[in-house]
């Protein structure tokens, strides 16, 4: 129960979107946080691989395999872990906006039941 009223889970995103996107943040986090999600939580397991980058001298990448893959060759096998980092770090920017809606939210709600 949110502010008086139920909130279904499709309703909060639809409004945490928007919330977002009213602030000019990017929401293409959300789809891949929610689909990675299902993956790892419901589907499959998360092996983690390196790859050789092939610079000189030798650096690796951590990738994570969405499936069994004998290579790297195709890379919708696997996910970098630094796309990782750009999802938690677009997640962390946007807790502040969410939170300044919600505040708000709960001000407005509190100032029409006087």
């Amino acid at each position: 129960m949110l502010l008086g009223g139920t909130v279904e889970a499709t309703q909060w995103k639809l409004s945490s979107r928007g919330v977002l996107k009213a602030a000019g943040r990017s929401t293409d986090w959300i789809s891949e946080l929610c689909d990675y999600r299902r993956l790892f939580i419901h589907r499959s397991t998360p092996w983690f691989a390196l790859e050789d980058t092939g610079r000189k001298p030798a650096r690796y990448e951590v990738v994570i395999l969405k499936q069994n893959a004998a290579s790297l060759a195709n890379p919708t096998n696997y996910i970098r872990l630094a796309e990782f980092g750009r999802i938690y770090g677009e997640f962390g920017r946007s807790i502040p906006v969410v939170k300044r809606w919600l505040i708000d939210e709960i001000a407005t709600a509190d100032a029409t039941d006087v």
